[in-house]
């Protein structure tokens, strides 16, 4: 109950009420990539990630039947604006991923549409990024590759429904970029075991304390 959405008039010097990167001497963190920078916490911004396969399999006895879904890969991502969310999915997979790189682009492609539509609205209240090009971070490196139309003999079987990630890419309405899987902030919708931690993790990541709120 002392948690909750916030957003910002100004640009922060973070997406300090619901993504909170670590700080940049984390080196963990930020080995082979740095955080969105400052200026890009006020334009819009979204995240995506999926997991490769299903994890229901990990908690039950072996042995236990399971429906084939189950073993499918779950899509996530998180579109944000001043500061805060304002759009956010996660879904199970409509068919199975033959790579890692293929369930990420798959929830790329989800998060792709729905910024697309979001963007439309936008565009119809006059948001001034409404038109701009739109940051899509991903930690899956041959997924980002894939999307700036640099492609391979595997993976050529993707549908080409997913192939519109490309085109807006091409088209410059998106640019999907790369990021550390420790500050991706889809990463919390791609869990299906949600322990303890994992709701930590999300309380700290998606919502502001009423004490800091008021401090803004």
């Amino acid at each position: 109950s002392d948690y909750g959405i916030s957003f910002h008039s100004d640009t922060c010097s973070t997406l300090q009420a619901f993504n909170h990167f670590p700080h940049h001497h984390d080196k963990e963190a930020y080995s082979d990539a740095t955080p969105p920078s400052p200026s890009e916490s006020h334009s819009i911004t979204a995240f995506s990630d999926a997991c490769w396969g299903g994890q229901v399999g990990n908690s039950v006895p072996d042995g236990t039947p399971l429906e084939l879904f189950k073993f499918r890969s779950l899509s996530g991502f998180v579109i944000c604006r001043s500061g805060g969310p304002i759009a956010w999915k996660s879904i199970r997979q409509e068919q199975t991923a033959q790579s890692s790189c293929e369930a990420e682009i798959m929830a790329t492609n989800k998060c792709v549409k729905e910024l697309l539509h979001f963007k439309l609205r936008a565009s119809d209240i006059d948001m001034p990024d409404a038109n701009c090009i739109t940051k899509i971070y991903d930690n899956n490196k041959a997924c980002v590759k894939w999307a700036s139309s640099v492609t391979n003999k595997g993976t050529k079987h993707i549908n080409l429904r997913e192939n519109k990630v490309r085109e807006t890419h091409a088209d410059a309405t998106v640019l999907v970029q790369h990021i550390p899987g420790q500050i991706n902030s889809s990463d919390i919708f791609t869990k299906e075991m949600k322990d303890g931690a994992h709701y930590r993790r999300l309380q700290d990541s998606m919502m502001v304390s009423k004490s800091n709120f008021i401090r803004f």
